[in-house]
């Protein structure tokens, strides 16, 4: 879900916050910390944010920040491109392979309380018939709530092809169509409950 849009505008105050990816440090140690804050000033100085407070944690941040003009992303962005410098690196990017090891984890997750919610074991995944009702409920479900590929779900409920995590069984008996319909409303409450 995306993170709803920042409202900036001239003598705003924010309370900004920031983790590391999956609970990871941002800070190896105090050389990390005084780097940070290096950026930080460079930042403000060249956007005119006056910081009120800030405490760096280990695996996140919080600053209290004034913004004189309203340049709350256009600050956030040079603090990192001037963290960027001062490491001579490039950040880790959020696409390609990290974001896709994120989306398995997160997946691998989902399917083991979903698996739990339905009665299913790891072994009625290999060994239950292709597509069957409660199959094409959970796939349905991890796209829906994940950001893993249909090749990642199809290979991983042992679907047969990925593409029989697309769709729902065909020429579903009555009973077959019970079954997904209560599939669907056990997996909508586990992802109305908390992890």
């Amino acid at each position: 879900m995306a993170r709803p849009l920042r409202i900036e505008y001239a003598g705003a105050k924010y309370h900004v916050m920031a983790r590391g990816n999956q609970g990871r440090s941002l800070f190896r140690d105090d050389e990390d910390r005084h780097r940070w804050l290096a950026t930080l000033g460079e930042a403000c100085a060249k956007t005119g944010w006056r910081v009120h407070a800030y405490v760096l944690m280990n695996n996140h941040y919080h600053l209290l920040l004034e913004t004189p003009e309203a340049n709350l992303v256009a600050g956030m962005k040079l603090r990192e491109q001037a963290g960027q410098r001062l490491r001579g690196q490039q950040r880790e990017s959020h696409s390609g392979p990290v974001r896709r090891e994120h989306g398995e984890q997160a997946a691998e997750q989902l399917l083991g309380r979903a698996l739990v919610a339905l009665g299913l074991t790891e072994a009625d995944l290999a060994s239950k018939p292709k597509v069957t009702p409660a199959k094409a409920a959970l796939a349905r479900w991890l796209r829906e709530q994940t950001t893993v590929s249909l090749r990642w779900v199809g290979a991983r409920l042992n679907l047969g092809h990925y593409s029989n995590a697309g769709r729902s069984p065909r020429k579903m008996r009555p009973a077959d169509v019970r079954q997904l319909k209560q599939c669907q409303r056990q997996l909508e409450s586990v992802a109305a409950s908390p992890a």
